[in-house]
């Protein structure tokens, strides 16, 4: 079932703080694992656009001087799209400063994005929930070859090796799918080397790479199921950053090849992960689908990106039969209901 909204008549003016990171530089836009992770100007152009259709917007770049704009502005609500940078914590800080204010928060909370964020406690939290994931292991820093080798003695080739917590795309390159362990060995300590952090690694998936979307609208509505297709037929690709840094993919939403019950089983699949999280608002939730039809959960990510020129969740809400300002609206709605206010736009 498709949304059918309509636009409200607002006896008041909602104030709204729009929180953003400053986008990478044109320079550098797409063409490394950390600016990829932003959203661009054109995306914070459209956003605050909508915004400022919905109610009195201010604008709020992260940064050291965030918090005090915070508040002396004291929103009703936050609009965060904010990624940071630094730890484990980035994407976490946003959040926890506004329950500390009171503050209306989009998305999900501090607890479940710090969560998320970190791939091999999303996957062990999903696994116990019954939800079906490649096996994985963590590669710690300072894990010598003799660990690395009893933690891969599980693990079938090809593996793939990932940051445990680098969001979007990040430190996932076409080398990172190995196939023995001479290739994962010099990936993980180059990956390790780079960002400073754990390496998730865990088994590759041959097949095909699919997304489902999860929106609070009065509830949790599983949105429909989208495939990314790479123009080609191999069961090998996947969505690296050099995919990613050029946007060279096709989002086929719905994804009409997928049956209607493999569909189901896996909004349910990425249900039961969105809830296992206590994650909020809206969500995509990725997977991997095997040569022989058997889905797998690859990682969730509570903000993904909202851009309407190419990310995919705007997508799987537009073939659900709501617009771009539909999204942001009913984003803002559920922040101000969980947060106990009356108020709606």
């Amino acid at each position: 079932m498709g949304f059918s909204g309509q636009r409200c008549c607002r006896e008041f003016m909602l104030n709204i703080g729009f929180i953003y990171d400053f986008p990478p530089s044109s320079s550098t836009a797409g063409t490394d694992d950390v600016s990829a992770e932003y959203e661009d100007q054109q995306t914070i152009d459209w956003i605050r656009g909508a915004l400022k259709r919905l109610g009195e917007t201010t604008d709020i770049p992260w940064g050291r001087k965030a918090l005090q704009r915070i508040i002396d502005v004291n929103p009703h609500v936050l609009f965060n799209i904010t990624e940071a940078s630094g730890s484990r914590n980035r994407e976490s800080l946003v959040p926890a400063i506004a329950e500390c204010v009171g503050i209306a928060c989009t998305g999900s909370d501090s607890v479940s994005l710090g969560i998320s964020l970190d791939k091999y406690l999303t996957k062990v939290i999903a696994a116990d929930a019954g939800v079906r994931t490649p096996t994985f292991a963590l590669i710690l820093p300072g894990d010598g070859r003799q660990v690395i080798k009893e933690k891969t003695r599980a693990l079938q080739y090809p593996i793939i090796i990932k940051p445990n917590t680098g969001g979007s795309s990040m430190g996932i390159r076409a080398r990172s799918r190995v196939e023995n362990y001479d290739d994962l060995l010099s990936e993980v300590t180059s990956n390790i080397d780079a960002f400073h952090t754990p390496m998730l690694i865990e088994e590759f998936v041959p097949g095909r790479e699919i997304t489902a979307g999860i929106i609070s609208a009065e509830g949790i509505v599983a949105l429909p199921v989208a495939e990314i297709s790479f123009g080609e037929s191999d069961p090998n690709a996947f969505y690296s950053i050099e995919r990613k840094s050029v946007h060279k993919k096709t989002v086929v939403c719905p994804a009409e090849s997928i049956p209607a019950s493999l569909s189901e089983e896996i909004n349910m699949a990425a249900e039961s992960v969105f809830l296992a999280l206590g994650c909020a608002g809206f969500a995509r939730v990725d997977f991997r689908i095997s040569v022989d039809g058997t889905p797998f959960f690859i990682e969730i990510n509570p903000l993904p990106g909202l851009s309407p020129f190419y990310s995919i969740f705007p997508m799987q809400v537009k073939a659900w039969g709501a617009g771009g300002e539909d999204m942001i609206r009913m984003i803002i709605n559920d922040a101000l209901a969980r947060n106990g206010d009356a108020r709606r736009c």
